[in-house]
């Protein structure tokens, strides 16, 4: 493509220069506002079931009272066990549900630094 002023074939320097001077007056805003709209992308899907919330809470505080007692060697398959263990003996109120598996309680507490 070669840019012509009255009929002089510009060289591809004075091109660029052209272009520059030609979109000067665009503002970055003006041409974003334009041709860089983005769809926002919004919170979809179904909510957080809450009951889920209030067992993980009493997983943690399971765990952090294990953690305070030091036992030597203290592993996360051994904190899963000792959490359902406590869960069956004293179920919480606010508990929903069956309680959850050893093997589900180790998979939430390797989420857990």
């Amino acid at each position: 493509m070669h840019l012509t002023i009255d009929g002089k074939i510009l060289t591809e320097w004075e091109e660029k220069k052209a272009l520059d001077y030609i979109f000067e007056d665009i503002s970055q805003r003006k041409f974003e506002e334009r041709f860089g709209k983005k769809k926002t992308k919004g919170k979809g899907g179904r909510k957080a079931d809450p009951n889920k919330e209030i067992r993980e809470d009493y997983i943690r505080f399971y765990y952090s009272q294990y953690t305070r007692n030091d036992v030597g060697e203290q592993t996360k398959a051994d904190a899963s066990r000792f959490i359902h263990k406590k869960l069956e003996i004293k179920k919480p109120k606010d508990w929903q549900g069956n309680i959850y598996a050893p093997e589900t309680i180790r998979k939430f507490l390797k989420k857990i630094k």
